[in-house]
């Protein structure tokens, strides 16, 4: 993502630039969320945006965590559909930063998605995992229901986030962190499809067949590709 303030509106919309300070946002007691330059960027990149509807995501900064895709439809000039694209953006922008953030914090008592249990979500990496003596962990836990409210949670186990490659638009986890983390018996986190793969790729998340399939087919292909330069490289 890149911090260009130039970005040209969706038909009908008007331009989004200009209207967001260079700086980022002052940030708030409750979450210390911050509406950067780089997820500014995003949400103009989309050219979903008037700079009306940007304003409102600044001005409610420090809430943002805490949004749901009803809240975001609230907000002045807000449809369903800019709701959907601003609640993805950055939701995935804040499992991005927290997972690139400092490992600390005590052992916590329950998983953090109990904090909000009704907009509970196990592909959200914000809600199903966290950062204890400086190593990253999962909850090992299950949602129940039992007179409309009932939850088990489960036991923290550790994990490693595996970084992926862009094939053919297929996100493709790195093989050898992935095998090794296996080879520990340490579960493994992919961000690729935003969900949780388990030992020996068992998915814990929804991940289709036709996902694994087209995984599984960028995988021949880019090893195809790699024999056939190493073949002409060859000839040369």
């Amino acid at each position: 993502m890149t911090n260009e303030t130039q970005t040209s509106a969706a038909p009908g919309q008007e331009a989004s630039s200009g209207i967001l300070p260079a700086t980022e946002g002052a940030g708030g007691p409750s979450t210390g969320f911050v509406f950067s330059d780089e997820l500014r960027a995003a949400l103009e990149a989309t050219g979903a945006f008037t700079s009306s509807q940007l304003k409102a995501l600044y001005e409610a900064e420090d809430e943002l965590p805490n949004f749901s895709r009803d809240r975001y439809a609230g907000l002045d000039a807000f449809t369903k559909s800019t709701a959907y694209i601003a609640h993805e953006i950055i939701t995935r922008y804040i499992g991005q930063q927290a997972l690139s953030q400092e490992p600390s914090g005590p052992m916590p008592v329950k998983p953090p998605y109990l904090d909000k249990p009704d907009e509970y979500d196990p592909h959200n990496p914000s809600q199903v995992y966290t950062h204890v003596d400086g190593k990253l962990y999962r909850w090992d836990g299950k949602r129940g229901e039992q007179d409309n409210v009932s939850y088990e949670w489960g036991k923290l186990r550790p994990v490693v986030v595996v970084s992926h490659t862009d094939v053919g638009g297929v996100m493709v986890p790195d093989a050898a962190p992935a095998s090794q983390a296996i080879r520990d018996g340490v579960d493994w986190f992919h961000w690729g499809y935003d969900c949780w793969i388990g030992n020996g790729g068992k998915p814990l998340g929804v991940v289709t067949q036709d996902v694994r399939d087209q995984v599984r087919l960028a995988q021949e292909r880019s090893a195809g590709a790699l024999i056939s330069q190493r073949s002409l490289a060859a000839l040369s």
